[in-house]
């Protein structure tokens, strides 16, 4: 029987003896309900709201919003309504009793925060005030989740994606203030304040801060201010009366839960009232018992389950037909032991979801690169949208690695080797150039836990099908602008002819300015604040690394390369000027020489060949550049060390080259700024 519940009813109760029990009416509701179905639930400390703002979300009132006087017996309530966006869909609301924020992991309302992160499809944790690390860091009930709940090792790749995979999203709601999300004076969107305040906490792995970054796939945060400025209940007055700024923003969180994909359970499939109904009952068994919760087990009673029957259910709820009133049932009323296995129906059809979500500790997965920046015929820059929704799907911080050099050197090759894969960026064999613009390869960092690791191989520059030397520059300028570490990449030695080649260096306080205002700069001072570390590659090199009859270490080889001339004149500065740009710009220098990898008519078949049966030497000099790269290239930071995710990565592509189109030169110092325009826009 189908039905509409005009209020919320009682479905669990967390007793004094620790038992978890289930309400049969909420049960009977549950099963009657097919899928899809999205469940929204709300936890936090006591009085700060929740109840109160899930009305607002269903736009009447339902759910008590308790005061002083309140019973504080842990527990959770539900509400059954129908998605106003699509009626074919079901909301369920899941309010639960506010926890003290003295109390220890320990009390019972550890179990009902585990049964409010299990459950839904989007989990709320709702707070007063303004947010820091320790605001978050009180959320201690995160930290006994991967204790309580568990996957064996076999069915993911390892413990790092032990729950991400299956937990809710996690939305911070931070009620009664008016956050300042500035860094540096610059005005930041939410998620990426909210991402400042989560990495904030990133030293300690054990920390509430840090396990919601490891455990829930995706984070925001919505900023609330206060409901009104009377001081009547909150509960009795009509939504008119209520602030027309705190409306706004439940509409704004309200349009992003409707949209939410719907909940799923491990395989990625829509699940239906009678599978929650089930999991409910499992895992309010398993906390009764103080057992952990393995969802594999869970699963495949999930999957037993779904083939019982409830009531036959040709069609979805129809909410326009059926209204019954809602049974209300008080905590004392819910007896101990739950309902037995239903008789048979018809199993329902499974929508499958248009997205699978993904992990938090990895990037949405890239089986090959992508254009990010294509260079056009008429070699106009153009951002490629699909490359940026792969990043606007990274919300992790990145390590961005370019690599920039004369054309047919053999970068593309090093950079299938730090993403540890034969193939990817295309090599070619012939003296053309042949990467076009700026391509793009997201891969889980090898060396850094919830970190993506960004590629970016570049066109070769000085082609001289191409011929046009501005068009290299702004190649140039953007691989410098967006990576934490540039590779050079050149054949031969370090001599004047290879570093005059890196003339693009010395052309850079034409393509970038730091300042937007147009006050006089110095320019290195300002540059090697923003710019990435330098790392010089020197491809089939023959020389014996000796000076002055020493052996020496290619970084020494380099510093040497970069020794200026003493006297004035033409001749001496044309000598200096790519020398000092290198030296003040980029502080921070590295150099790996490389032999030649193997035969002149095998190296047209370089990505086909094993190690094996490459020079043993160019083995390992690519192996030691590898993991140089790998545990020393920095997250990507902007404005004093603030952390750049994937998404802030696009919108960053998106303003540079932006920028260079209209004819204007990128600014770092506006950049962000810039951030909140494209997204609003």
């Amino acid at each position: 029987m189908s039905s509409v519940m005009d209020g919320p009813v009682w479905l669990v109760q967390v007793s004094t003896d620790g038992a978890v029990r289930v309400n049969p009416a909420a049960l009977g509701t549950l099963d009657a309900i097919s899928p899809p179905l999205q469940v929204i639930s709300i936890f936090g400390p006591r009085q700060t709201g929740k109840s109160h703002l899930l009305n607002c979300l269903a736009g009447r009132t339902g759910f008590t919003v308790s005061n002083d006087t309140s019973p504080k017996d842990p527990g959770i309530k539900m509400w059954c309504l129908p998605n106003p966006l699509d009626k074919k869909q079901t909301l369920i609301l899941l309010d639960t009793e506010g926890f003290e924020e003295d109390w220890a992991v320990g009390e019972a309302c550890c179990p009902i925060f585990i049964l409010s992160v299990l459950l839904s499809s989007v989990f709320l944790y709702n707070t007063q005030g303004p947010i820091t690390c320790e605001v978050l860091n009180k959320l201690l009930h995160v930290v006994a989740l991967p204790n309580q709940v568990q996957l064996p090792s076999s069915d993911w790749p390892s413990e790092s994606f032990l729950l991400s995979g299956v937990l809710p999203a996690f939305m911070w709601c931070v009620r009664d203030v008016a956050l300042e999300m500035e860094i540096d004076g610059i005005e930041l969107l939410p998620n990426d304040y909210l991402a400042s305040i989560l990495n904030e906490g990133r030293d300690d792995d054990e920390s509430p801060t840090s396990m919601i970054q490891r455990l829930f796939p995706s984070q925001k945060l919505f900023n609330f201010c206060l409901t009104h400025g009377s001081g009547k209940d909150i509960e009795k007055l009509p939504h008119r009366q209520l602030s027309s700024c705190f409306m706004d923003q439940v509409e704004v969180l309200k349009t992003d839960l409707l949209r939410s994909e719907p909940k799923t359970f491990m395989d990625a499939a829509y699940i239906s009232g009678k599978e929650l109904r089930v999991m409910l009952e499992h895992f309010a068994d398993n906390l009764t018992r103080n057992s952990v919760i393995w969802l594999n087990k869970e699963k495949e009673e999930i999957e037993l389950m779904a083939q019982l029957s409830i009531g036959e259910m040709e069609s979805p709820m129809d909410w326009d037909c059926f209204h019954t009133e809602a049974v209300v049932e008080s905590p004392s009323s819910i007896p101990h032991q739950s309902l037995d296995p239903p008789p048979r129906v018809q199993d329902q059809p499974r929508k499958q979801p248009l997205l699978v979500r993904t992990s938090l500790k990895g990037p949405v997965e890239m089986p090959a690169p992508v254009c990010l920046i294509e260079n056009t015929k008429g070699n106009e820059l153009k951002v490629n949208q699909e490359a940026v929704d792969i990043l606007n799907a990274t919300e992790q911080p990145v390590v961005v690695v370019a690599i920039v050099g004369l054309y047919r050197t053999g970068k593309s090759y090093l950079m299938n080797k730090l993403a540890a894969k034969q193939t990817g960026f295309s090599l070619g064999a012939t003296i053309q150039s042949h990467t076009k613009g700026i391509w793009m390869w997201c891969v889980p960092h090898p060396c850094r836990d919830n970190c993506t690791l960004v590629l970016l191989d570049t066109e070769g520059l000085g082609d001289v099908e191409k011929g046009d030397q501005k068009n290299d520059s702004w190649i140039f300028a953007l691989a410098v602008l967006l990576s934490s570490t540039l590779v050079y990449n050149s054949m031969g030695t370090i001599n004047n002819q290879a570093v005059e080649s890196l003339h693009y260096v010395t052309e850079l306080t034409e393509t970038i300015k730091v300042k937007s205002s147009g006050e006089v700069e110095d320019a290195s001072a300002e540059f090697m604040r923003f710019f990435p570390s330098f790392v010089w590659a020197v491809r089939d090199f023959h020389l014996e690394l000796f000076l002055d009859g020493k052996a020496i270490s290619a970084d020494e080889y380099l510093e040497n390369s970069l020794k200026l001339k003493t006297g004035i004149g033409p001749k001496n500065a044309l000598y200096n000027a790519p020398r000092e740009c290198i030296r003040k710009y980029f502080p921070s220098r590295k150099c790996f020489v490389f032999d030649q990898p193997s035969s002149k008519e095998k190296i047209k078949k370089l990505e086909e060949l094993r190690d094996d049966e490459l020079d043993p030497g160019f083995v390992k000099q690519t192996r030691d550049f590898c993991s140089h790269i790998l545990n020393h290239s920095q997250i990507k930071t902007i404005n004093e060390g603030f952390k750049v995710t994937g998404r802030l990565l696009g919108n960053l592509t998106l303003t540079y080259v932006d920028a260079i189109r209209s004819g204007k030169v990128p600014c770092l110092e506006s950049a962000v700024s810039a951030l909140a325009q494209i997204e609003n826009s």
